[in-house]
């Protein structure tokens, strides 16, 4: 789809999120050097775990603060290379005495991040290790039962509701150009409803995208938050911003807090959905008063989101599985077909059907050595001269798929509702010689949660910016484009070119 403000591609995408250098509240950072033996860092409220201001913890030795066992243990995690944040209990030395904290650990370039939760934002859970045990096994057994991805996202949401308490979980999927629309939706009656809605890329950027890949979750406690500012301000190892794009407690831009205030959302959270180790799509919740996760109820929603994106992984792969035995079987009837015929215009003629079908093309052309047949809906002739014709211009040498050609090739706009997309597998390219599939347009309907063209508004000096305000259904019908080529479908193309290919030199020449 054309949106007249691509957002994500010209602005969104280069919003540098990770140098905010600061924190949210309801936790302490400190940065260790990559011996575990000095402080390097911390956030200015370390005084409510420490009691100490920073200026008294930064620059001072580990031991100072921490416990030689402790230290012990966070060598060992530097020694392994630890990127991935790990729980880990340390025990800090505090003016009461000791106090044993649940922390998230991990490597970064400057040494050793600790991420200490704060308790005087959680309650007392009262939760064992049977009890979340149990709660996963529960999730696990309803996820794996459902046989349609549309199930799948049901469960997901129902299940995240009832762990987490949080008054909304939306299932969001993204689609080719990042575009975000929610499958699945458990709310409370008194939240707004967006079942159905597709967001912009540029609400979810493409660095927070970028940043998913490598974060499983993302939490907002109170989008109302103060920020809390690194100390010293500038990193003395490496003499700039720490990189916190991996850091839990990261601060979050001022713009995204605004758009969750446009939604009436006052606390938020976001797990991710991989699929082939791709960013598929997204888990979010919302909550209308600030809501504050323990780590350890944080990495509930982290295998949650795991087991969903392991299920629709499965449900997928078989899908494409089914297809591919498919098109394998359709490949061997064609390859079968054309070696016993005495032309190639021949052979496309009497298995003109099965190409459709093999293809799921709704037509398909010939073009060879100056003379065209087609079958099914097709452009006119001289329509399928002139897209030869470009194609032959842009030195296509392998299959070559699009699912708006008028966006690309200006004469298609004439045959848009029969051609908006094409497969065009060039066999002898110098000579004009291709076959095309053909797919007609399909007009869609999108319901866009609030205008897309204005989901980033800026000030009068073009360097400060906003969200959008109305998320109110806004409605657009999507012209000359036409149903996706699937990947098995392109490279059962591709592999049935190269067929042709060999076989037009064995046989035709």
């Amino acid at each position: 789809m054309s949106l007249e403000n691509n957002y994500d591609a010209s602005f969104c995408g280069r919003l540098p999120i990770h140098q905010t250098n600061s924190i949210q509240p309801h936790g302490v950072l400190l940065l260790l050097d990559n011996t575990v033996n000095t402080i390097i860092q911390v956030s200015e409220n370390v005084s409510g775990l420490l009691s100490q201001p920073a200026r008294e913890v930064a620059g001072k030795p580990a031991s100072a603060f921490l416990s030689p066992q402790s230290i012990h243990n966070l060598r060992s995690t530097i020694r392994e290379d630890m990127s991935e944040k790990l729980p880990l209990t340390l025990t800090f030395n505090v003016k009461e005495g000791e106090e044993q904290v649940l922390c998230l650990v991990h490597t970064v370039e400057e040494g050793c991040m600790i991420e200490a939760s704060l308790k005087s934002f959680y309650p007392q859970q009262g939760r064992t290790f049977i009890h979340i045990y149990q709660r996963i096994k529960q999730v696990m057994q309803h996820v794996n039962q459902c046989e349609t991805l549309k199930d799948v996202c049901l469960a997901a949401a129902l299940e995240i509701k009832n762990v987490t308490g949080f008054d909304k979980v939306m299932i969001y999927r993204f689609d080719e150009e990042w575009n975000g629309t929610v499958l699945a939706e458990e709310a409370e009656d008194d939240m707004e409803r967006y079942l159905g809605l597709t967001f912009p890329a540029s609400d979810i950027p493409k660095p927070a995208r970028e940043m998913y890949v490598k974060n499983p979750y993302r939490l907002i406690p109170n989008r109302e938050y103060e920020n809390v500012k690194l100390y010293p301000l500038i990193n003395p190892v490496s003499k700039g911003f720490t990189n916190l794009l991996n850091a839990d407690l990261r601060s979050v831009a001022t713009v995204h807090l605004e758009y969750l205030k446009n939604m009436q959302v006052m606390a938020s959270m976001s797990a991710r959905i991989l699929y082939q180790d791709k960013l598929w799509g997204l888990i979010a919740c919302h909550h209308k008063v600030p809501k504050y996760l323990s780590f350890e109820e944080c990495s509930v929603v982290e295998m949650i989101s795991n087991i969903v994106s392991q299920k629709i992984t499965s449900l997928q792969n078989a899908e494409g599985v089914i297809m591919k035995q498919q098109l394998t079987r359709q490949f061997a009837t064609l390859v079968e077909n054309f070696v016993n015929k005495n032309s190639m215009m021949e052979a496309f003629l009497e298995n003109a059907p099965l190409l459709q079908d093999f293809l799921h093309a709704s037509g398909v052309a010939i073009c060879w050595e100056g003379h065209i047949e087609t079958s099914g809906q097709t452009p006119e002739q001289v329509d399928i001269e002139t897209l030869v014709y470009w194609l032959r211009q842009k030195a296509r040498q392998q299959t070559f798929h699009e699912n708006q050609l008028p966006l690309v090739f200006e004469e298609g706009r004439s045959f848009t509702e029969t051609a908006s997309g094409i497969l065009a597998l060039p066999i002898q390219p110098d000579r004009g010689n291709y076959l095309i599939a053909f797919r007609p347009e399909l007009l869609n309907t999108i319901l866009w949660g609030g205008n897309p063209n204005d989901a980033v508004q800026f000030e009068p000096n073009s360097t400060i910016y906003h969200p959008r305000h109305s998320f109110k259904v806004w409605q657009q019908t999507v012209h000359q484009t036409a149903a996706q080529w699937h990947s098995e479908e392109v490279a059962a193309a591709e592999q049935f070119r190269n067929f042709l290919v060999q076989h037009t030199l064995n046989r035709f020449n």
